[in-house]
Order: structure tokens, then sequence, then C-alpha cells
């Protein structure tokens, strides 16, 4: 899901999605998505970017509801998730490698 969210245009929830992110100064070409459901109508899901940043989102019809999880992810629901994505985060880059 993390690719669909880094360039689908073809729905408005993910060019939303990452407009929310870049205006909380996150690059969306670097986070990832870990988690994405719906939920009762409303779209919820894990981003945990670069910097180790763990956020929870839920986009209603009312708008976006953030919650920041960098503290307590691991007494989450998403603590499986999330540590995947952080050590797909900690990996070295490939085509860092291949340069070097």
């Amino acid at each position: 899901m993390t690719a669909v969210m880094r360039v689908a245009d073809a729905f408005p929830f993910w060019v939303e999605l990452r407009g929310q992110l870049s205006g909380m100064g996150i690059d969306p070409q670097q986070a990832l998505l870990v988690e994405t459901y719906e939920e009762g109508g409303d779209e919820v899901g894990v981003v945990v970017a670069p910097e180790a940043s763990v956020l929870a989102y839920r986009r209603s019809r009312l708008g976006w509801a953030w919650n920041d999880l960098s503290g307590t992810w691991a007494l989450s629901e998403y603590a499986d998730q999330v540590r995947v994505g952080l050590s797909v985060l900690q990996e070295p880059r490939r085509d860092t490698q291949e340069r070097a």
C-alpha cells in the first residue's frame, strides 16, 4: 500500500493523505504506510516516517484526525506493523550501497 500512497491519483483519498503528510513536514515519498483499512465508513491507518515518527490517522466525512503514536506504538494494536516498518526504514538503501 505504500506504493499506492506515494503515487495514486485516481482516488482523492491518496492525494489528500499525501497533502496531510506534507503539511506535517513528512515527505510521503519517504514514509511507509504500514496499516490501512476501512472502519464504519472511515479510513483508518498508520504511517511511519523516516525520523521514526509513528502517526495514526482517521479520515471521516468530518475530516482528518491524527494521533501521534511515536512514544506508545509498542502498546498499540499496530505494534507488529510499526515494528516491521521501522526495520525497513533502518535498512541501508540499496541504491546507496550500489554507489559505494
